[in-house]
């Protein structure tokens, strides 16, 4: 059975799918990461625009409970 040609032969993983095993947030979109880490980044600024924004229309924009 040495040889055997339909046995399949052991091969290394791809370090891609290796890494995938070890961490699997690697594997995440790319523009979804980097929307994760922006997000931390312009929170702030977002926070800013948006009482701006709420400013300028007033209570409108509110929901009524």
């Amino acid at each position: 059975m040495r040889n055997d040609p339909n046995q399949q032969e052991n091969q290394r993983l791809p370090d891609d799918v290796h890494n995938a095993a070890q961490d699997p947030a690697s594997m995440k979109d790319p523009l979804k990461q980097q929307l994760e880490k922006s997000e931390g980044l312009n929170a702030p600024k977002e926070q800013e625009t948006l009482e701006k924004l709420r400013r300028q229309s007033g209570n409108e924009g509110e929901q009524k409970g």
